[in-house]
């Protein structure tokens, strides 16, 4: 008896289960979302080409630096 007062008592607190569904395709929120994502990517890919370009100056920069100093 005490058991089913318990689970009563928790069931009562959580509250009905929700449902967690995804929005079915073609809804306007979903291409909105897709739009997103996809400007996100785009700027991602920006910023690692910048990234790789400062990459590649350092490393010009370090190997210049020990060609002179090997020289000169």
């Amino acid at each position: 008896m005490g058991s089913r007062k318990l689970r009563n008592a928790i069931r009562r607190l959580v509250g009905p289960k929700r449902s967690r569904e995804v929005p079915p395709p073609g809804l306007p929120l979903e291409a909105l979302l897709n739009l997103r994502m996809e400007h996100l990517r785009k700027q991602l890919d920006e910023v690692k080409g910048r990234v790789n370009g400062l990459l590649l100056v350092i490393l010009g920069a370090v190997i210049a630096d020990l060609v002179l100093r090997l020289l000169g």
